[in-house]
């Protein structure tokens, strides 16, 4: 595993936010939170990220949203995004724009790494 991605996490919930975060930084990767996804795409557009981990419900802009944009800045990233929210509509809208995958809250850490590992994994091989 490269242990140097860098990965943005967007979510308005500031506590799931650094836990993610936290974990993260603790697995070896570069991590930075954001609580909207204005800064996270100001960021974007400053420095590449490998991967953007984002939840469904932000204000101003959604998750798709986001995430939509963020791939018009860096068309090669990769994209998971979490929801405590989701349907079978939001999740099949998020897999047709190119995210990889799609994480219902709340989840345990162990659950979702793999997933993490698996789109870095991915982002690398394309």
């Amino acid at each position: 595993m490269n242990l140097s991605a860098r990965l943005y996490v967007v979510d308005d919930e500031a506590l799931q936010r650094e836990a993610i975060s936290t974990l993260l930084a603790e697995e070896g990767y570069e991590v930075t939170g954001f609580s909207n996804a204005k800064d996270a795409l100001n960021a974007l557009r400053e420095q590449a990220c490998d991967l953007l981990l984002t939840d469904l419900r932000l204000p101003c802009l959604s998750g798709t949203e986001l995430i939509r944009e963020a791939l018009k800045i860096s068309p090669d990233l990769s994209a998971i995004l979490m929801t405590g929210h989701g349907s079978m509509e939001t999740a099949v809208e998020a897999m047709q724009m190119g995210v990889l995958d799609y994480i219902l809250k709340p989840f345990k850490f162990a659950e979702i790494s793999p997933v993490i590992r698996r789109a870095l994994e991915n982002r690398r091989l394309r």
